[in-house]
Order: structure tokens, then C-alpha cells, then sequence
């Protein structure tokens, strides 16, 4: 654990120093032009991509002139580094520099993403990665957002692709087998784009008959259309057993004005 160490600041009342990190020279905030900011501090422990703020960095100056604050951040690479706080939090920033160099080097390696010929696989591999680990990526808050990471063997793209490898098709897509788990070799297999539409957070399941199916399954196995079963079980407010059971009409009606299909 990092420790902050603000009992100097306290016993002279002096709020114009910031904290000193356990184990990191002692921070210079001072300043005797009238240019001087206070230092803009995030949270310890805030997560930003692969890295983690544990301290306050030094000031900065900019070419224009402009001052901005910094964050002394740990990375999952075990780096430190300060980095400023306005591409942390836009996103911009999500490593010390190492997924950069790690992409780079991916790229080279056995030949999967050679100018032109980017095989279909690595495009798997860099997708999931940005989508959990890049804050700028649209689909993050989907992913990185609500905590679904990807495993630390597979930021390197070759033992990915040693685990995925076998099995892969081009009409295939990568599936977490729980989808409340990241990515790893124990949580993941190729699938269709089907099966891993019935298999989304977003999808609903229906039980009936001592089955528990996603609503697209019994669809096709009562034969009735999706959205007539969706429209039965939202607004219209059938029950279960009369949304699965009775026939489908080219007019919607209610339970008890339609025909009920005699098993």
C-alpha cells in the first residue's frame, strides 16, 4: 500500500503543499510568480485504463505557457510514471506507454498483421483490447466500463493466439462463455454471431415448461414470430403460458379471443 504522508502539512497549517508519496522525493509546489495554480488532485486508487493513481505529480508548464496538474500513476506493467491528469480523464492515456509498444510489437508477430494482410484473428485480439482497456473506445462502457478485463496473458498477441488459434473460422466470433467474467482461455470460445446474440446481457430469457430459453428460441420453436412474442410479454401483458401457447394471429388480439393451440 502507498502511503501519503500530510501530517507536515498539518502541523503548519499549510495547505499549499500537496501530499508526499512513501518512498518518492517531496513534491515542489513552490511558486513565487502570480502565475501558481493549486494543485488539481484525482483520488488514490482512481483506475484509469492499466493504470492507477497512488500520489500527486509535480506541476507542469506547457510551451504556451499554460500550467497543468499531474498524477503519479502505477502501471499493471509495474511502472511509474507522472502523467497529466487532462488525458487520464478524456482517455487519451490508458498506459505509461507500454500498450503502445505492446501493439507495435503484436503487430510484427508470426506475420498476423503485415501491411495488407492483417489476419482476421488479430483483428479479434486488438478489438478486445480497446474495448476494455481504451476510455475512448464506444463500446467501453460496455466492457472496461462495468469491469470486464482481459487476462494478463493475453496482452501479448502470440499466446493468444496459441490458446484461440485452434478452432478459429473467419465467421466466427469471440464468445465469454459467463458474461459477467473477462476474457481468458477458461471464459471464452469461438461461437457464432447467432449464438452469441442469444447469449447477450441484453437478452431475454423465458421460462415455461420447466425450461428457462432465450425468447428468440421459443420464437422458433412455437413457431411465432419474435416480435409477436415480444409485443405479448411487453405492452400487451399475456402471460407466459398465453404468449407461448396460443396461435398467432395477422391482427394482435387478447388471450381469450384467440384460437389456444390443443397439444
Amino acid at each position: 500500500m502507498i502511503a501519503i504522508d500530510d501530517t507536515d502539512d498539518l502541523r503548519h497549517n499549510n495547505s499549499s503543499r500537496a501530499p508526499v508519496v512513501a518512498g518518492f522525493p517531496a513534491l515542489n509546489t513552490k511558486s513565487n510568480d502570480v502565475d501558481s495554480m493549486p494543485v488539481k488532485i484525482i483520488p488514490v486508487g482512481t483506475r484509469f485504463g492499466k493504470l492507477v493513481i497512488i500520489g500527486v505529480g509535480n506541476p507542469k508548464t506547457a510551451s504556451n505557457g499554460d500550467r497543468y496538474s499531474q498524477s503519479l500513476c502505477l502501471c499493471d506493467c509495474g511502472n511509474r510514471k507522472e502523467i497529466p491528469n487532462g488525458p487520464l480523464k478524456s482517455g487519451a492515456t490508458v498506459s505509461c506507454g507500454c500498450y503502445h509498444s505492446q501493439m507495435m510489437r503484436s503487430r510484427a508477430t508470426h506475420g498476423y498483421n503485415r501491411a495488407g494482410q492483417r489476419h482476421p484473428i488479430y483483428s479479434v485480439w486488438a478489438s478486445m483490447l480497446r474495448r476494455c482497456q481504451n476510455l475512448k473506445n464506444p463500446k467501453y462502457s460496455d466492457y472496461g466500463g462495468r469491469g470486464i478485463t482481459v487476462c494478463e496473458r493475453w496482452q501479448t498477441f502470440s499466446n493468444f493466439l496459441e490458446d484461440m488459434l485452434p478452432g478459429f473460422r473467419r465467421d466466427l466470433t469471440i464468445e465469454r462463455v459467463d458474461n459477467n467474467k473477462g476474457y481468458s482461455k477458461e471464459n471464452c470460445k469461438w461461437e457464432t454471431r447467432r449464438g452469441q446474440m442469444l447469449n447477450r446481457r441484453s437478452a431475454r430469457l423465458v421460462s415455461f415448461g420447466g425450461e428457462t430459453l432465450n425468447l428468440s428460441v421459443w420464437s422458433e420453436r412455437t413457431g411465432i414470430a419474435f416480435s409477436t412474442l415480444k409485443a405479448r410479454l411487453g405492452h400487451l401483458g399475456w402471460s407466459v403460458e398465453e404468449a407461448l401457447t396460443t396461435a398467432a394471429h395477422k391482427k394482435q388480439c387478447t388471450p381469450s379471443a384467440c384460437s389456444t393451440i390443443v397439444s
